[in-house]
């Protein structure tokens, strides 16, 4: 896909969420659309809120479920960026008239307290890295119409991210599931789906946060910067990765 086509996707779902008006799935008019173009569709979308004072704090991973997964026709998570607008403590409302089509989804958030960068994450550097898990929502909210999408629209719409809203305190064990708020919170949350006995997906699916979305380049160690666009990375020592066992 040309620059001038990935430039005017990403500008029309920055569009789309600033009018707060859905568009028409991408993947439909761009059928040829694969997953790196999605990528860089989503790094000019994300550009284009950095401009107007947003800043990168962390990273966001989806479709880390099999249903989902299978559903979507993948077998790899997506992940996009979390910004500091979309960010609500404990307690905060937050305006649906802001938002087009939300859902809400129960997430566990990770905080690291030192740098993690991949290739190469493993769950044992995720555990190492961590500094607690909690409780957190996601709320996620499609700028495409009806949530008719593909694998190639979720990403190119910054994997359907919205806002994220977390408790005030945190677990400082990510392995426990009998004391982690977090994992205690997620069982009554979902009654249906319980909690296992271990929680393998969470700290399975972080290692993603640590892979660049594109070719990259790390120029520091507190501002890696990509190759593929003016979108800084976030400082690897202390962003939330939200992330779903679903």
């Amino acid at each position: 896909m040309d620059q001038k086509t990935i430039e005017a996707l990403g500008d029309s779902l920055y569009d789309a969420l600033v009018a707060r008006t859905p568009i028409a799935p991408l993947s439909a008019a761009h059928p040829d659309m694969t997953i790196e173009d999605a990528y860089h569709v989503q790094q000019r979308m994300i550009a284009r809120r950095l401009e107007k004072g947003d800043r990168v704090i962390g990273k966001k991973i989806g479709v880390t479920s099999k249903a989902v997964m299978n559903m979507l026709g993948v077998h790899q998570p997506d992940f996009g960026y979390l910004l500091d607008s979309m960010v609500f403590n404990e307690g905060e409302s937050v305006d649906m008239d802001t938002l087009i089509q939300p859902k809400a989804e129960g997430e566990i958030a990770f905080l690291l307290k030192k740098d993690l960068q991949g290739p190469g994450v493993t769950a044992a550097d995720v555990l190492a890295a961590t500094e607690g898990v909690m409780a957190c929502f996601e709320i996620v909210d499609s700028r495409i119409q009806d949530w008719k999408i593909k694998i190639q629209d979720t990403v190119a719409d910054n994997a359907s991210a919205a806002c994220s809203c977390s408790a005030t305190s945190s677990s400082t064990s990510p392995t426990s599931t009998s004391r982690s708020p977090a994992w205690c919170w997620r069982r009554t949350a979902r009654s249906s789906s319980p909690a296992p006995a271990r929680p393998p997906w969470p700290i399975r699916s972080t290692p993603w946060c640590g892979w660049p979305t594109c070719s990259a380049r790390s120029a520091s160690r507190s501002r890696p910067a990509t190759s593929c666009s003016r979108v800084p990375w976030a400082p690897w020592s202390r962003w939330r990765a939200a992330t779903t066992c679903a």
